[in-house]
């Protein structure tokens, strides 16, 4: 055993002696004797309030050193670099290993009302929105991606729609490059690119700014259909998974790929999901078998593989924690979990979803300030809404949609989202703030 790890017992020990000498201290005499069965500690512990004294103590450093946090957090917040993740720059993000009670500001998923409604010409597959939460994009099997606006989203859902002009329309820009199903979208984490991907096999890359452009500006070509992608924190490197068990990286400059260099690290059947840390060192890749892979974002090494993450079930979605703390995975077992990256265990299962398996893959999110987990129930059309930190069920969401839904992506910066259904239709969804 290591130094580290004898010291760690070590202060347990202290610590479980401390509980039951306050638990003995506060005349809690029952909760103590239970607690030293399963303890066992030599020599007995007697009566004490140290750790009240203890503890608040530790609040009073806890807050100086967050207060020291914040200030150098508004000093960097001038020089953040392209692509560096602010974890506290809409709300702070989950972060367990120091929040206990948290007021939450946030509206819950049962506060969401539809304001638009945009359709395909067949059932739509995906949407993501960009980073500044000011466009979403939807993806269809008719291989066509519809651009909207946010904003002209929400004064349409609250304007008469008679006297909308033709600029005012919600939809900007329709694209029809691909020849195949849309599978994913993912916009540039800080500038004008859209990346989506389809089952023609390829990759394209659009500039969204360029309003009369409907053409790529750079297409990637692979020998499978393309499953999901992610884009690098500098936006330089592009991360594809296709219906094969390597991960692919891309170099947008060049089109070069590049994959991992150990072919025993690699899946061992198809990755469905992956995504990258909001800090860049890390991605993660989900697969058909079941397993998770935490990557290192540098050297492209497989660091952690946890076999059998929802109980042998494909894996439907990825997605890192702002503060790239936390892994929020999904699986076809009907099941969300939380997984703390520094030691691959699950802390938190966020269980209620339906009771059976899903025959489809669609993903959970976090809202935008992570305060809460969302998920659709396959079998019911509703969306089932957890706190993201101690998974209490709150009410749920009917999404009116008239079959299946089939992706739901959140907005980064205001509680809006997007859900996809097999009824051909997009619908945005948006809550006033609680506070309004």
């Amino acid at each position: 055993m290591s130094v580290a790890n004898r010291s760690l017992v070590k202060d347990k020990d202290e610590l479980y002696r401390c509980i039951i000498s306050q638990l003995l201290y506060d005349n809690h005499h029952e909760q103590a004797l239970s607690l030293i069965q399963v303890v066992m500690p030599n020599p007995e512990c007697p009566p004490s309030g140290r750790l009240l004294n203890v503890f608040q103590k530790g609040l009073n450093a806890e807050a100086v050193e967050k207060n020291e946090q914040e200030k150098q957090m508004q000093v960097s917040n001038s020089t953040l670099a392209p692509g560096a993740s602010n974890a506290t720059a809409i709300g702070g993000g989950i972060d367990l290993e120091y929040e206990s009670d948290v007021l939450i500001m946030t509206p819950e998923a049962v506060n969401y009302d539809t304001v638009y409604v945009t359709s395909h010409k067949d059932p739509c597959k995906t949407t993501g929105f960009s980073y500044d939460g000011q466009f979403v994009a939807t993806g269809s099997v008719d291989a066509s991606i519809k651009l909207l606006d946010v904003d002209k989203m929400l004064i349409k859902g609250t304007s008469d729609a008679a006297n909308e002009s033709a600029d005012q329309h919600p939809v900007i820009k329709t694209y029809y490059d691909h020849v195949n199903e849309i599978t994913c979208i993912k916009f540039h984490p800080f500038d004008t690119f859209m990346a989506s991907g389809a089952k023609d096999k390829m990759v394209k890359v659009y500039d969204y700014s360029k309003t009369a452009s409907k053409k790529a500006v750079r297409t990637l070509e692979d020998v499978e259909p393309i499953k999901d992608v992610s884009y690098h924190p500098g936006g330089e490197w592009l991360l594809v998974a296709c219906r094969h068990p390597v991960l692919r990286m891309y170099n947008l400059e060049n089109g070069s790929c590049f994959v991992a260099a150990n072919p025993r690290e690699h899946h061992s059947k198809f990755v469905n999901a992956v995504d990258y840390a909001p800090n860049g060192r890390l991605y993660a890749s989900g697969d058909k078998d079941g397993n998770i892979k935490i990557w290192d974002g540098v050297s492209s090494r497989c660091i952690q593989n946890i076999i059998g993450a929802h109980g042998g079930e494909s894996i439907c979605s990825v997605r890192f924690s702002k503060n790239s703390r936390y892994l929020l995975t999904a699986g076809k077992d009907s099941l969300v979990k939380l997984w703390e990256i520094g030691t691959s265990r699950d802390i938190l299962t966020y269980t209620g979803a339906g009771s059976q398996k899903m025959t489809k893959r669609v993903p959970a999110v976090f809202n935008h300030t992570e305060d809460y987990v969302f998920f659709p129930d396959e079998g019911a059309t509703s969306l089932c809404c957890w706190s993201s930190r101690n998974g209490e069920r709150m009410r749920l969401l009917p999404l009116v949609h008239t079959r299946s839904v089939r992706f739901l992506a959140h907005s980064p910066v205001q509680a809006g989202m997007m859900t996809c259904g097999d009824d051909y239709r997009a619908r945005f969804w948006y809550a006033k703030p609680l506070d309004s």
